[in-house]
């Protein structure tokens, strides 16, 4: 009975306000972008339509270590990713102003796709090296006076609760620029919606952030030491009780 009851939700609740959300407010994006107004739209509207969205899910989120974050002070922003919903969770609950570094697969959904574009959120083609280095260098420009980029390190989803191993391109970007790496832990996501499946439960999620990581006196030999020291970190929050 209670499966039935989750499933009639699911279909009933959850997919339409998704779909919804993202016809009325998309195009109120992708128009404000047009008008130079891309920052006030992402702030305001995206940040409505990941709330309304994980909320509709039934899902709490609890935000801890604001008191890490430095009103003015860009970051890089590396996070570990197990579901669809970190996507709702960062983008409505993160309190700084970012960008996010997201595969090309997602410029294809229509509406959301060219919303992202039109916010100045950067693609990257994971298949062709080239073109990634390309995007991140096209990412550099994007930070200044406050302004993040958001990395998932890994690549993709992980299918379990353990973190892949990070990708270097967030933490080459930060010791070139000198700009401090933001580590956020994202707690239970996973649990109530799997990589790779529909299934969805109600309940809590915790996005953690940590204190910043300083990069100004880092050289690109260190590249490799930041990232498994980000890792480490986001890993160790995981396994807290």
């Amino acid at each position: 009975m209670i499966h039935a009851i989750s499933i009639g939700y699911k279909w009933l609740v959850i997919y339409p306000t998704l779909v919804i959300s993202t016809l009325v407010l998309g195009p109120m994006l992708i128009l404000l972008s047009f008008i130079g107004l891309a920052d006030q739209g992402s702030s305001i509207l995206a940040t409505r339509w990941a709330r309304i969205n994980l909320r509709c899910c039934l899902i709490n989120a609890n935000i801890t270590g604001l008191d890490h974050i430095q009103a003015g002070q860009s970051y890089i922003i590396a996070a570990n990713h197990q579901s669809l919903i970190d996507i709702f969770l960062v983008y409505g609950f993160s309190p700084v102003e970012f960008k996010w570094v997201m595969k090309t697969e997602l410029g294809a959904v229509p509406i959301l796709g060219t919303a992202c574009k039109a916010m100045g959120h950067i693609l990257i083609d994971r298949s062709n090296p080239q073109s990634a280095i390309s995007s991140i260098n096209e990412a550099a420009k994007k930070i200044s006076n406050g302004m993040c980029i958001v990395f998932f390190p890994e690549g993709t989803r992980s299918d379990n609760e353990s973190v892949m191993p990070f990708k270097k391109g967030a933490f080459r970007l930060a010791i070139e620029l000198g700009i401090p790496i933001l580590p956020i832990s994202l707690h239970n996501t996973g649990n109530l919606v799997p990589n790779g499946t529909l299934n969805w439960k109600p309940g809590q999620v915790s996005m953690q952030i940590h204190e910043p990581i300083a990069t100004h006196l880092l050289t690109p030999d260190n590249v490799n030491d930041l990232k498994d020291r980000t890792r480490q970190q986001i890993i160790n929050a995981l396994t807290q009780p």
